[in-house]
């Protein structure tokens, strides 16, 4: 045996495989010209054509094309202060932040109430002294209705209240999901 121990490269011959698993050799096979025809695993030599180059105890034709370099392993080095460190999740800790901050902001609006008067004395004042006349038919069914009218009016305004503080919610996520996008692909690149 040829080579470097018994792992080392060695060149294979397929005689000496039969002969250790026993077979008896074969024959090579008859070729017209008198020449004998290439063994299994080296090109046939065509004019202009070269046998692709390799590393040592490389042969072409096991499942490698000529012109494919393969590149050698590179184990990582350690980090030279002891253990690696453990990565912060600074970018999740501050969206997880900001999610809270907008969903106590949305509760808080909705469960807001109008620091002025009530809608019950404020459509007592307005219907009072003949201001319900031409609109309503007494000043009982004034006060049951412009009450009303005023309580339908402070939902709508804090719906619309509500309604912006999500859409800005969602234009600040949207933001801050770009933006850790373009740093997560820039630090790949680097």
């Amino acid at each position: 045996m040829t080579g470097q121990g018994p792992w080392g490269p060695e060149q294979y011959d397929p005689r000496q495989h039969q002969q250790r698993l026993g077979q008896p050799p074969q024959q090579q096979p008859y070729s017209p010209q008198g020449q004998s025809w290439p063994q299994q695993g080296q090109p046939q030599a065509q004019p202009g054509y070269q046998a692709p180059q390799g590393p040592p105890g490389w042969q072409p034709g096991y499942g490698q094309q000529p012109g494919y370099v393969q590149q050698p392993y590179m184990p990582q080095q350690p980090h030279a202060g002891g253990p690696p460190r453990k990565r912060r999740r600074v970018f999740m800790w501050v969206f997880l932040a900001i999610q809270v901050l907008f969903l106590i902001w949305v509760i808080t609006g909705v469960a807001s109430h109008p620091a002025g008067p009530t809608a019950a004395s404020q459509a007592a004042q307005q219907c009072a002294n003949g201001g319900w006349e031409g609109l309503f038919k007494s000043q009982a069914d004034c006060d049951q209705h412009y009450a009303v009218a005023l309580n339908d009016a402070g939902n709508l305004g804090k719906g619309l209240g509500v309604a912006l503080i999500v859409v800005f919610w969602c234009v600040v996520d949207f933001l801050m999901g770009v933006t850790y996008l373009i740093i997560r692909l820039a630090r790949r690149r680097a």
